[in-house]
Formats: C-alpha cells, sequence, structure tokens
C-alpha cells in the first residue's frame, strides 16, 4: 500500500514557444505495487496509482485576456511489466532491466465563471517502457530509471451546451525516476519511503471539428504540453 502528496504541473506551449497555460498544487496518491517471483529470479511486476483532487490555473482566454481558476484533476495509472534476474553487479549493488506496459488516463475538468465556460477534457494513452534498476547490497537504497514512448493518446473535449469533439493526439516521450529507502529488516513486509519524478512530453494535434447535436460549431486544438509529477510517499508491505 503506498500514501503519498504528489506535485504536479501542467505546461501548455503555443506555437511560438509562449506559454498559454500552467496547473500547479499538490494531490494525495493512493497505490499499491505488487512483485510476484517466476522463473530464474525474474519477477511480475504491478504499479498502480490513483491521484485526484484540485490544480490553480494560471492562464490565458482566447482573447488573450488573462484567467485564473482552478482545474478538477484525476490521474489513473496502471502499469503491468517484468523484472530481470541480475544483470550487473556494479557500485556495490546488482543491476535489473525493467520493462513494462502501462495504461493511463487524466481527467480535467477546468472551472468557469465570469461568462468563460467550463471544459471537461479526458486524455487515455498507453505507454511502453524500458529501464534499469539498482538495489545497494549492503544498504536498505534503492534507484530505478526508465524511459518511456507513450501511444494510441486521445483526448474527449466536453465544452457543456457549446459542443464535443474527440482528438487523436500523437505519440509523445518522457522519463520516470524513482529512488526508496527501507525503513525496517523485515524484506518480506517491508516500510519505505519513496521519491518519485515522471516527466511527459506530448506534441501539438491536429485540428478536429466541435460538433453540437450533429452539427460542427468549431475546431479545437490540443497544443504541445508536458506534465511533470513528483510525489513523496510512503510504502507499508504486506
Amino acid at each position: 500500500m503506498i500514501l503519498g502528496l504528489e506535485s504536479a504541473c501542467v505546461h501548455e506551449v503555443g506555437t511560438s514557444g509562449q506559454t498559454l497555460n500552467k496547473e500547479t498544487g499538490q494531490l494525495p496518491v493512493i497505490g499499491f505495487d505488487a512483485r510476484l517471483p517466476l522463473i530464474n529470479d525474474w519477477h511480475l511486476i504491478s504499479e498502480n496509482r490513483l491521484v485526484h483532487g484540485g490544480l490553480s490555473y494560471d492562464g490565458m482566454l482566447q482573447n488573450g485576456n488573462p484567467y485564473q481558476t482552478t482545474t478538477g484533476t484525476r490521474f489513473i495509472d496502471i502499469q503491468l511489466g517484468v523484472l530481470s534476474s541480475p544483470v550487473g553487479n556494479l557500485f556495490s549493488g546488482e543491476q535489473r532491466l525493467v520493462g513494462k506496459l502501462g495504461s493511463h488516463e487524466w481527467k480535467r475538468n477546468i472551472e468557469g465563471s465570469g461568462g468563460v465556460n467550463t471544459l471537461d477534457e479526458l486524455y487515455q494513452w498507453h505507454s511502453l517502457s524500458v529501464g534499469l534498476w539498482h538495489n545497494e547490497h549492503h544498504s536498505k537504497f534503492n534507484i530505478g530509471i526508465d524511459v518511456f514512448q507513450s501511444f494510441n493518446g486521445s483526448m474527449n473535449i466536453d465544452v457543456p451546451n457549446i459542443g464535443q469533439s474527440r482528438l487523436s493526439l500523437p505519440n509523445g516521450q518522457g522519463f520516470n525516476l524513482k529512488a526508496a529507502y527501507r525503513l525496517t529488516d523485515d524484506v518480506n513486509n517491508p516500510i519505505a519511503i519513496g521519491l518519485m519524478h515522471a516527466y511527459h512530453w506530448t506534441h501539438r494535434s491536429n485540428s478536429f471539428s466541435l460538433t453540437h447535436n450533429g452539427n460542427v460549431v468549431g475546431n479545437v486544438t490540443e497544443p504541445d504540453h508536458n506534465l511533470q509529477r513528483t510525489s513523496v510517499y510512503l510504502s507499508v508491505g504486506f
């Protein structure tokens, strides 16, 4: 079981490199990891997270006027993978390869006010990652890094009483860093503290029609955006 706090930053960028908006804040995290032995010291691993809360939105309207509000935010991350047997024995520790396939969801509700419409967005994508884990032989410390490709991305957008659209998103790239320190000597039921950082970049999408009751009422495009998430957590094994 994992409980923690995540600092999230969403940054959308225009075609000239200008900042369109930023969303920042701290969100509670709950999750669980699992590691099951296979054969020849290989393991099946699962990493799952639910993050839910509100972020502060600081951006601008289409007419260029500044706009501040709150964005309701929910992340769901489900990953399944394999951890290899040791492939190295360097730096007073052992190294293992890791590969994971992930399914991800990001729900985003940008609250309207003062005549500005609410905007509901749902992002969904898959990811494929490869990386390396390092475990210290004579301490309770371990660290891991992986790089990933996101693919099969989509975004559903709904502007209440205005229109809806479904966009296909380009493939994205990113990386994950993870470090943990075990507080107990019991390796079967460990208690640990940890730090995770994830960075995900996705390029600008094509333009898609916004429709209402079957009629085209406009066009929408998802700009270049990056998503950074840093969390500290307490992990209790059982």
